[in-house]
């Protein structure tokens, strides 16, 4: 009678303990899901960024004329008659 006592105290432990370890894996395993989506949200701003500061510099040199720093600017003589 007493080993069956142990065996079943043992069990239940054993069961409850498996739960708790499926709990926190459960858990973890949704916070990594939160990560990943607010990985590919991130990801998707900086490349949209990125789109845009190149649209803005694009237009900055083509509409405006203007040149970033250190750039180097050769200015060529309109010709004779305006060709």
């Amino acid at each position: 009678m007493l080993s069956y006592l142990t065996l079943d105290l043992v069990t239940s432990d054993a069961v409850e303990r498996t739960r708790e370890h499926r709990a926190s894996l459960d858990q973890k395993l949704r916070f990594e899901d939160e990560l990943r989506s607010e990985n590919r949200r991130l990801r998707f701003l900086v490349e949209t960024l990125q789109r845009t500061d190149a649209l803005d510099e694009k237009i900055a040199r083509e509409e405006a004329n203007l040149v970033a720093p250190g750039d180097l600017v050769f200015v060529f003589p309109s010709p004779v008659g305006g060709r």
